[in-house]
């Protein structure tokens, strides 16, 4: 099932790609646009199961950090993660959001982020978005 979505992300690039070509000034910002959404929908909406080893121990981290009664407490269970990273994952938690929800925020805040390099600094966005 993973490597259908996979193509139907790809495809579905390359189809904003062409399109993108008939719009002349704007082409560049559409194609990272709709290229950011459905990159951000892919990566926010992957199955846990079957994301691999790191993926379900940071799902079972989560978990820890939604009891932690305090930052402090949270702090002690941190298992060497970016602080960035675990911050986000504390607020998340705290907020009671699902370890689904949280991935799709770190979704989109990586691919905002790379996407506005892309934006300012590449004149060839397709080969950008499909290394990335």
């Amino acid at each position: 099932m993973g490597i259908i979505l996979f193509q139907y992300l790809l495809y579905s690039i390359a189809c904003a790609y062409t399109f993108s070509l008939f719009l002349g000034k704007r082409k560049k910002m559409f194609f990272l646009v709709v290229s950011g959404i459905l990159l951000t929908l892919f990566l926010g909406f992957r199955d846990i199961e079957s994301g691999g080893i790191d993926l379900l121990r940071y799902d079972a981290h989560y978990e820890t950090l939604s009891h932690a009664r305090s930052f402090v407490s949270a702090y002690e269970v941190r298992e060497g993660e970016n602080l960035f990273f675990f911050l986000l994952m504390f607020v998340s938690s705290s907020l009671s959001l699902s370890f689904q929800q949280f991935l799709f925020i770190v979704g989109a805040f990586s691919i905002t982020a790379s996407l506005l390099l892309y934006y300012r600094y590449s004149n060839y966005p397709i080969i950008c978005i499909s290394l990335f």
